[in-house]
């Protein structure tokens, strides 16, 4: 009894990763960090408009450059065009809410606290991609078909992207946060599996039962 009782309380430790006191310093300095992007978001968005600008010089006719939140494409053509960086469209609207979340995780979670900074950086990459991919859809789409296209693809095409990206990032922290690697844990692979078999019994049921009904 004390040998089995001594090895999972190992197991448990090691699970945890750090101490309380660590996890609570580390929560504490992701939450600190989204707060500092909260206050000095001005600075923040115009180095986000200066990395944005960088990458749409690939993918975009002309020059690019950023004005402070402003970003300019088509720089020496007759398809100059420019786009703010709001405080709605920002990836600071996205990296806010994860380093949060990661926080959260890190000072309750049970499961190694490097496992759900890992986590955290791959929803931070993912996120971050499909914001500055919208950019420079939007970008591409003003430059090929004028304002029509920089609509759709701003409220539209862009929008859905983003919600999606943002819900695969989440799902990515809570897996790696919970594995250490990109793979769903067990359990949950089995609770789908068993909700998949419950249904097929279900329906398996109900056209057994359907011409016994029918008569």
């Amino acid at each position: 009894m004390s040998a089995t009782t001594g090895n999972l309380r190992g197991r448990r430790i090691a699970s945890r990763g750090v101490n309380r006191p660590g996890r609570l310093l580390g929560a504490g300095l992701l939450v600190a960090a989204a707060a500092a992007l909260a206050l000095f978001s001005d600075a923040a968005i115009a180095v986000e408009a200066q990395l944005v600008a960088a990458v749409l010089t690939v993918f975009t006719g002309g020059s690019t450059s950023a004005v402070g939140h402003l970003v300019w494409t088509g720089i020496g053509t007759d398809a100059l065009h420019g786009f703010l960086i709001t405080p709605v469209c920002t990836s600071l609207v996205l990296i806010g809410p994860i380093l949060v979340f990661t926080g959260v995780l890190v000072l309750l979670g049970r499961k190694r606290a490097d496992w759900t900074l890992l986590g955290a950086l791959l929803a931070l990459a993912v996120a971050v991609g499909a914001n500055t991919v919208r950019f420079v859809l939007i970008a591409i789409a003003w430059q090929l078909w004028g304002e029509v296209g920089f609509d759709i693809v701003h409220y539209y095409v862009g929008s859905v992207m983003v919600i999606l990206a943002s819900a695969l990032a989440i799902v990515l922290l809570l897996v790696v946060s919970s594995t250490g690697r990109l793979q769903p844990p067990r359990r949950w692979l089995a609770a789908i599996r068993g909700g998949r078999a419950q249904s097929g019994e279900r329906e398996q049921r109900g056209r057994v039962a359907s011409p016994e009904g029918s008569r």
